[in-house]
């Protein structure tokens, strides 16, 4: 019997054990985007500000972005920002996109068809840097809040 017994338990607790030694699988989760403000600067200049919520418990660092934008679900720019962005384990930080200036006279042209109250959402593509290598990864995110007309 006890012969059985260890054969059984013997092999079922290097099972256990061998389970117990690997490690979690890591993974990257895309940043948290909520579309905060849309200002209009001196010369007519507009800026949409986000905010980035890193919920990784390591820091991301953001090489270039895209933003997609949409004011009240009609495809407004796509834009390539090639600023910089480091956001914090678990922390946020608020990120300003300039818009160019065509891009800003269209959205002239749609918050002046549109007062008041507006919904802005943005389609975000972050280039985030990994590993001793440098290597690129791609995560893409998207956000939305309302705004009134500046």
């Amino acid at each position: 019997m006890r012969f059985l017994l260890s054969c059984f338990c013997l092999p079922l607790c290097l099972i256990l054990l061998a389970g117990c030694g690997t490690s979690p699988e890591r993974r990257l989760e895309a940043p948290i985007v909520e579309v905060t403000d849309l200002t209009a600067k001196k010369k007519g200049d507009y800026v949409l500000t986000v905010r980035i919520t890193n919920s990784n418990t390591v820091p991301l660092v953001i090489e270039r972005s895209t933003h997609t934008i949409y004011l009240g679900g009609q495809h407004i720019a796509r834009i390539e920002d090639r600023k910089p962005i480091g956001v914090p384990p678990l922390g946020s930080v608020p990120h300003n996109i300039k818009l160019s200036d065509k891009v800003a006279t269209d959205v002239r042209a749609w918050l002046d068809k549109h007062p008041g109250q507006t919904a802005v959402s943005v389609e975000s593509g972050f280039y985030v840097v990994v590993g001793s290598d440098n290597d690129t990864v791609l995560l893409k995110s998207a956000g939305r809040g309302s705004v009134s007309a500046p």
